[in-house]
């Protein structure tokens, strides 16, 4: 299990399309649940090492788009008018 981060919809995927690979597109509307002990950069640290392990036990190819911090609030709409 990711630390915050749940892969548990890809395994079914694996097994019944045989899914070569997995986009995680963007990684930042995950609903990241980092415990307040662990610093951002240890928490994806944690993650990318899981994501990994996943990829190399299931074979499969996973690719994570990230987003800058300009170009997530620009893309939010929820803003104040």
């Amino acid at each position: 299990m990711l630390p915050g981060v749940s892969l548990t919809f890809a395994v079914p995927c694996w097994r019944r399309y045989g899914i070569r690979g997995l986009v995680i597109d963007p990684y930042n509307e995950l609903d990241h649940q980092r415990p307040t002990s662990m610093s951002e950069t240890e928490y994806v640290s944690q993650m990318l090492t899981k994501i990994k392990r996943f990829a190399q036990h299931h074979d499969v190819h996973v690719w994570c788009a990230f987003l800058s911090v300009a170009e997530w609030s620009c893309r939010r709409t929820d803003f104040p008018a």
